[in-house]
């Protein structure tokens, strides 16, 4: 399973770690537990199959969860109004989760920015400036 993260980039590593956290959470399992490898390594082929970032979570969803959690339909059946509600709430728990956990990983990479631009705005600062004297 480890193996197949070597030919993943930075990129999509932190998106399979954002995924696992947000399904596992979701799903009140922890990482690696059964649940939580068995979602890793769908997640893991997702990536590699080049799926949007953004329909990750609801395709890990559809591939994970249990068939006996969706209805079971003819073709002249259709969702019940409920279903339908159900099935949005579920969908919208998760986009907001992906957006908070998007939005915290953007807000932690802002504050590791500015740490650094403070940090050699003070070394510039000790040195003299670096502009006087020219």
């Amino acid at each position: 399973m480890l193996l197949s993260l070597i030919s993943l980039s930075d990129d999509q590593i932190e998106a399979v770690t954002t995924i696992m956290r947000t399904w596992c959470r979701l799903r009140h399992c922890e990482v690696d537990s059964a649940e939580g490898r068995r979602a890793l390594i769908a997640a893991i082929d997702l990536i590699q199959a080049k799926y949007d970032q953004r329909d990750l979570i609801a395709e890990l969803s559809l591939r994970l969860d249990p068939p006996s959690k969706a209805p079971q339909m003819n073709q002249h059946q259709s969702f019940t109004q409920d279903e339908r509600r159900r099935r949005f709430e579920e969908t919208h728990d998760v986009a907001t989760a992906m957006i908070l956990a998007q939005r915290a990983a953007r807000d932690e990479k802002t504050a590791r920015l500015r740490k650094l631009r403070e940090a050699k705005a003070q070394k510039n600062t000790r040195q003299g400036g670096g502009f006087a004297d020219a």
